[in-house]
């Protein structure tokens, strides 16, 4: 025990006590200093746990439109697998694209990749592309369009926003 400038306090372990040995502000902050430990312990679990949670779905897919001639495309479609399972999205291009060669698909460990090749009549400018069942899932598609000139356009959809329509492409 050591003495304090003032005599009449002195420190016994993590309470001051004075003189007559009766316990003082020390027991009231010590308790708040718990309440705030665990209180930071429990959160800090918590976002621990959650983490993993997530980690599965949110890989994106990726879907490449690839100009080989005017209004031909090579498509491929990678759709991240959980569990094994292809997530339910599904690739939907304009009405004016026909498919020339019949879907392949591939798997891969932590996606299933799908190819084919489709002309579209008038190309895919001004068209809308659409992941079905994306507004049901935790992850994003990134969409890239390469033109036969050399330019592309990127476009990232969201489950909030599933489609987008093409613009022109940029001048390369």
């Amino acid at each position: 025990m050591r003495a304090l400038r003032n005599d009449r306090w002195r420190y016994s372990k993590a309470f001051l006590l004075n003189t007559s040995g009766e316990r003082e502000r020390g027991r009231e902050g010590e308790r708040e200093r718990r309440r705030k430990c665990f209180f930071l312990t429990v959160l800090f679990l918590a976002v621990l746990t959650a983490l993993p949670a997530q980690a599965h779905e949110t890989r994106p897919g990726y879907l490449e439109l690839n100009e080989t001639e005017p209004g031909r495309y090579e498509v491929l479609f990678k759709v991240p697998r959980k569990g094994g399972a292809r997530l339910k999205m599904y690739a939907t291009l304009p009405e004016t694209c026909t498919p020339v060669v019949p879907t392949a698909t591939y798997a891969t460990p932590g996606a299933l990749i799908e190819r084919t090749t489709v002309t579209c009549e008038g190309g895919l400018v001004g068209q809308r592309i659409v992941i079905q069942g994306l507004e049901a899932l935790l992850t994003d598609v990134l969409v890239r369009v390469q033109f036969l000139d050399g330019s592309s356009i990127m476009h990232r959809l969201r489950p909030n926003a599933p489609s987008f329509v093409v613009p022109a492409a940029p001048s390369a």
